[in-house]
């Protein structure tokens, strides 16, 4: 059984955070090729929201756009599908699947963001789980390596 934590590497070098006053411009600096999302943190550290590509695009056709006093608290979403060290990866991606999510922030107890949990990299690590899997029932079918 695979749990996040196996992942938390790599999702350390993907988390992005910005204050929740930062400007949208800030933001948008920071969602650059690679960077599919930015987590909004209070000045606690706690995960008060997220931004995307996507988000910043809605705000900038139905708003001023990216200058100005807007912080980004004011623009992100505030409904955040996150996940921490302990939970078991097939849950999380299934939910992930569900919600079609490519992203979800890694939070630690106090809902400091610690990671950014990529769905391609969730579904490498669980694919490579079964591979193991499979390969030790066969071998133990098979009588290989128990005499």
């Amino acid at each position: 059984m695979a749990f996040v934590d196996e992942l938390k590497d790599m999702a350390r070098g993907r988390l992005v955070a910005v204050a929740e006053d930062a400007p949208l411009i800030e933001v948008a600096r920071r969602l650059h090729a690679g960077t599919d999302i930015v987590v909004v943190c209070a000045p606690s550290g706690a995960l008060v929201g997220i931004l995307t590509k996507t988000d910043l695009v809605a705000h900038f056709v139905t708003a001023a756009g990216l200058e100005g006093p807007v912080g980004a608290a004011l623009v992100a979403r505030t409904e955040v599908v996150t996940c921490r060290l302990d939970d078991e990866l097939h849950a999380v991606w299934r939910l992930m699947q569900s919600r079609d999510l490519k992203n979800i922030p890694i939070v630690d107890p106090a809902d400091r963001p610690i990671g950014i949990l990529n769905a391609r990299d969730a579904l490498m690590t669980l694919l490579l789980d079964t591979e193991i899997e499979e390969r030790l029932l066969r071998d133990y079918v098979m009588g290989l390596g128990y005499r």
